[in-house]
C-alpha cells in the first residue's frame, strides 16, 4: 500500500473499530509500528483521530436517543437527580479510565454522556488525550520489542 492508502486505511479501521471491536486498533497499531516502521506517536495520533470521529457520531446518537425514547430520557433524568453532582465532578475519572484502560468502553461512554448531561467539548478532549496516551504506550512497546526480534 502507498502511504496515503495506509493513512486512510488506518483512519477507517480506527473509526470502524470503535463500533465493531473485532477490528482491533491496538493490533493494527502494533503492525504499523513493528512491521511498517511507523513512529509510535504519529501512528497513535492517527488511531486516536479515527476513534474521535467515531465518538462524535456516537455522542450524537446518544443525544438523539434521549430525545427519541421517553424511557431513556426518564432514566437519565433520574440519574441526574440522584447523582448529578457526582457525575459533574467525578465523571472525568471515568472518561480517563475509559480512554487509558478501555473500561468502560469508550463507545459506551460516548453514547451515554449526553444522557448524563456531559458536553462533547468536555468529553472529547479527555477521551482523546487518554486514548492517545494508551496508543502511544502500546506503539512504543511494540517499537521496543521489535529491537529484540520478538515481533518480525
Amino acid at each position: 500500500m502507498t502511504a496515503p492508502a495506509d493513512v486512510a486505511a488506518s483512519l477507517g479501521m480506527a473509526f470502524l473499530g470503535t463500533f465493531v471491536w473485532i477490528f482491533n486498533c491496538e493490533a493494527l497499531l502494533v503492525v504499523q509500528v513493528a512491521q511498517r516502521g511507523w513512529h509510535a506517536l504519529p501512528a497513535a495520533l492517527l488511531m486516536t483521530v479515527g476513534q474521535a470521529a467515531a465518538w462524535t457520531v456516537l455522542f450524537a446518537a446518544g443525544r438523539g436517543s434521549r430525545a427519541r425514547w421517553a424511557w431513556f430520557d426518564r432514566r437519565c433524568a433520574e440519574a441526574q437527580a440522584r447523582w448529578g453532582h457526582r457525575l459533574q465532578t467525578g465523571a472525568w475519572w471515568v472518561m480517563v479510565a475509559s480512554g487509558v484502560l478501555g473500561a468502560p468502553p469508550t463507545s459506551a461512554v460516548a453514547v451515554l454522556a449526553p444522557g448524563l448531561d456531559i458536553r462533547l467539548f468536555r468529553l472529547l478532549p479527555l477521551l482523546f488525550a487518554s486514548r492517545l496516551l494508551r496508543f502511544f504506550v502500546i506503539g512504543a512497546l511494540a517499537a521496543r520489542f521489535i529491537r529484540f526480534h520478538f515481533v518480525t
